[in-house]
């Protein structure tokens, strides 16, 4: 069914255009070069209104190389200005700008052009003798001031300011050039000379929407968050809807942790985009509100599965409300879908700060593992269950991890780390080994060099290669206290007391807590008694 509300207002207007267009042509001349130009430009002002514009633009270009009347020039001119085609307006032939002197309106339209694509020079030449031949017109006058603060003259705007404050002509309108003297002034970072023209601008016109929303701004930089935060309001209660204003009034009410008013705020907004829906869903959780802040997540990862911000912010909600296992099948689900995600991993292994088992964290793990295999994946199953002390699977996936780099230092620190889980089981008949191989791939890990000279030391071996491998570890960190603890007891199984002493000391002197540095220490002592 057809909206007649819809088809009248649309009528309508198509009645005013083309009572308009008699200007240009006598509609009552049904054929030749005017009735075609009629035509043409009744399908350009139709596809204009119905926002067809590279149609519109087709059929305004065409009638102004084929009629020659001021007014199809003039069509084309509004309307390339219309839809802020600028360069074509300034570009266009000085035959068809000759045309048009003495027509402010149209003249306005060159100088603003000028302005937007900042020709500066020949913006304020032109506005120049505009103004001389309309002294007292009001936009001519904006223009200028504008122009000379775009171009960095600001000095010279002000002047220019205070000329039209003293200009009766244009008293009524004086609290745009206070609030021209206060965009210049912020621009010179004098804030609070830029705040004393703001006041008096809207002195002049409370309702006057950029005034509240620039004296905001102001209020802002100056660290006056309580008046920023009005301003931001005011404006919105004058003008309804601005989405940029609206963010950054959220933006400050959140900082304030007034999260009730922030959320009115966003819940005032007709159409919400998805990143509203999801600033209203962290407002409302900051506010305590968590029941109300998973209702809006679930609503907006209904539409927009994807949006990460919102998945992460639900998790973040059900851990914190005692509901981990609802997060870790979001997080199984999630990585299961996508096992290459380290953002999502990492979350995964934050939850062990949130007292959630690990055992829970390995099975979510290894169930994706299983599926997808990668480096990363593995890594953190060598973490965890080197966390509980499983050796076996810490081994197990070490292998596993050896199998899949292709990174020769990831390497050399996978053998380390097996040889130092064998070292640690008592299974001493594999350590050499497995360090001797880790080094044949480089970069090789410095801590293999540290590990086997403690290897060689606690068992009475080679000890002179056991110093010339704490000294090359000590060469790459030379202020590990470790290192420095297993030269000491290199230098200790050598016969050199008092060598080992002093190392111990020194080590201490980084870390004068460790208990295995003190044990060391005291033996030595001991013995040099």
């Amino acid at each position: 069914m057809l909206n007649k509300k819809i088809f009248n207002f649309v009528f309508i207007n198509f009645i005013m255009v083309a009572c308009h267009s008699m200007q240009m042509v006598n509609v009552k001349d049904n054929s030749g070069a005017n009735a075609n130009n009629y035509e043409t430009y009744m399908r350009g002002c139709v596809d204009y209104m119905s926002g067809d514009y590279n149609s519109a633009m087709q059929n305004f270009e065409k009638l102004e190389k084929t009629e020659n009347s001021i007014y199809a020039k003039e069509r084309y001119i509004r309307f390339l200005f219309e839809t802020n085609q600028f360069d074509k307006i300034v570009n266009l032939d000085q035959k068809v700008k000759d045309v048009f002197k003495g027509n402010l309106d149209i003249e306005k339209i060159f100088a603003q052009s000028y302005l937007h694509l900042g020709h500066g020079e020949k913006a304020s030449n032109f506005i120049n003798k505009l103004i001389k031949e309309n002294p007292h017109d009001l936009q001519l006058s904006y223009f200028k001031v504008l122009n000379l603060i775009k171009t960095g003259k600001l000095d010279e705007a002000l002047t220019v300011i205070d000329e039209c404050i003293k200009d009766q002509n244009l008293e009524s309108k004086q609290f745009l050039f206070y609030f021209l003297a206060s965009k210049v002034y912020l621009q010179k970072n004098m804030e609070q000379q830029a705040l004393n023209y703001i006041n008096k601008s809207l002195e002049l016109f409370p309702d006057f929407e950029r005034g509240w929303l620039l004296k905001a701004i102001i209020q802002e930089q100056q660290g006056y968050i309580q008046g920023a935060i009005a301003g931001y309001k005011k404006f919105l209660d004058i003008v309804g809807s601005d989405e940029t204003v609206e963010k950054q009034l959220v933006r400050l009410l959140f900082v304030e942790k007034r999260f009730d008013e922030a959320s009115d705020v966003l819940e005032k907004v007709k159409d919400k985009t998805p990143t509203q829906i999801f600033d209203l869903s962290l407002i409302n959780w900051r506010a305590g509100k968590a029941a109300m802040a998973l209702s809006k997540l679930d609503e907006l990862l209904a539409q927009n599965p994807d949006f990460k911000d919102a998945k992460f912010l639900k998790i973040e909600i059900l851990v914190s409300t005692g509901k981990s296992n609802m997060a870790m099948d979001m997080l199984k689900d999630w990585l299961i879908s996508d096992p290459e995600n380290k953002e999502v991993l990492q979350v995964l292994l934050l939850l062990r700060r949130a007292k959630v088992d690990v055992n829970s964290i390995i099975k979510v793990l290894e169930l994706v593992e299983k599926n997808s295999s990668n480096q990363n994946l593995v890594s953190a199953l060598i973490d965890l269950n080197f966390e509980k002390n499983d050796r076996s699977k810490v081994l197990s996936y070490c292998k596993k991890l050896f199998d899949i780099t292709k990174d020769n230092g990831l390497k050399s620190k996978i053998l380390f780390q097996t040889a130092y889980i064998r070292f640690i089981s008592g299974q001493n008949d594999k350590v050499e080994a497995i360090l001797l191989n880790a080094l044949k791939y480089q970069p090789a890990y410095s801590s293999i060099h540290n590990l086997l000279a403690y290897f060689y030391a606690q068992n009475n071996l080679k000890l002179e290669d056991a110093l010339v491998h704490i000294d090359l570890a000590l060469k790459e960190k030379p202020e590990s206290y470790y290192y420095i603890d297993t030269k000491g007891f290199v230098l200790f199984k050598m016969g050199k007391t008092e060598e080992a002493i002093n190392m111990f000391e020194k080590a201490l002197s980084f870390n004068a807590n460790d208990s295995e540095v003190l044990k060391h220490l005291e033996m030595a002592k001991s013995v040099g008694k």
